[in-house]
């Protein structure tokens, strides 16, 4: 009886978190954004904390080179979401937020496909050399777009979504889907 009840209540409240979130929506675009945004970035750092606390007990690289770089991708959501137009923190430029998120994007898949891939390796990853690996990839990949500015253009005011940004969105899918196959041939690796 109590089980249902808790399993009644859960839904109610998620109904509820749906509705408010839909409702902030209509509100504010922005406020809807930074709140989805801030969900998937604790998400990020949880994962993140839970792979890292657990890495002497974990035997699966997948898990360690997933973990650790949802640290990285968490902070480049975090400068996506604070970045957003209308934010006021970053006022040279008003795009740097379509930038952080297709790179952001770009690195999440990548390191998927690599997890998948290296799934069945026996060889154990260190985790700080790891770390460090993805801090000067992050790393390069802000100076790129705060410093350098070389990062592609992702949006032109006036005109839209350049065609970087397009096609970088079809690139994307396209090694989710290649993740998506590797996964399926090393299932038994799970």
């Amino acid at each position: 009886m109590k089980n249902q009840f808790l399993k009644i209540l859960n839904f109610i409240l998620a109904i509820i978190a749906i509705a408010l979130l839909y409702e902030s929506s209509l509100y504010n675009y922005l406020l809807f954004h930074t709140i989805a945004e801030t969900f998937s970035i604790c998400i990020a750092f949880t994962v993140f904390l839970l792979s890292w606390n657990s890495i002497r007990y974990l035997k699966n690289n997948y898990l360690i080179l997933v973990g650790i770089a949802y640290f990285f991708i968490g902070f480049l959501d975090l400068f996506h979401t604070m970045s957003y137009k209308g934010m006021q923190i970053f006022k040279d430029y008003d795009y740097y937020a379509n930038q952080l998120w297709i790179a952001a994007r770009y690195f999440e898949s990548i390191i998927l496909l690599i997890a998948f891939i290296s799934v069945r390796s026996k060889k154990k990853v260190n985790p700080y050399i790891l770390f460090g690996y993805y801090c000067i990839v992050t790393t390069l990949i802000m100076l790129s777009i705060f410093v350098w500015k070389i990062f592609p253009v992702c949006f032109i005011d006036g005109v839209g979504l350049t065609p970087f940004k397009k096609y970088s969105e079809y690139i994307i899918c396209l090694i989710l889907l290649a993740s998506i196959s590797i996964l399926t041939i090393n299932k038994d690796a799970f």
